[in-house]
């Protein structure tokens, strides 16, 4: 298992499989009680049509998602290379 993030009150998760139609990728476990409100496709695409401070926010909150996976990446890439040069691993 491997956490990678922690989501606050207001927060949400599970619109990306909403939007591509695909199996979500990760899930989410509590680890305090919470209240959860969930939301359909059709209610999804509605607010998406209807609500521009709703779309704002799914843009938004995609946008520092993939922010923070670039990050990550890089870092990730940076220390696979720092670890190559100690070991010697080439191809």
């Amino acid at each position: 298992d491997l956490t990678l993030t922690t989501l606050d009150e207001g927060d949400f998760f599970g619109e990306m499989s909403l939007i591509t139609g695909n199996k979500r990728s990760a899930s989410a476990i509590a680890q305090t009680n919470c209240k959860l409100h969930t939301m359909d496709k059709e209610t999804f695409e509605f607010n998406l049509s209807n609500d521009i401070n709703f779309t704002r926010q799914i843009l938004e909150t995609l946008a520092h998602r993939l922010e923070d996976t670039d990050t990550n990446l890089k870092r990730h890439i940076q220390r696979s290379a720092r670890l190559s040069k100690v070991f010697n691993v080439t191809g």
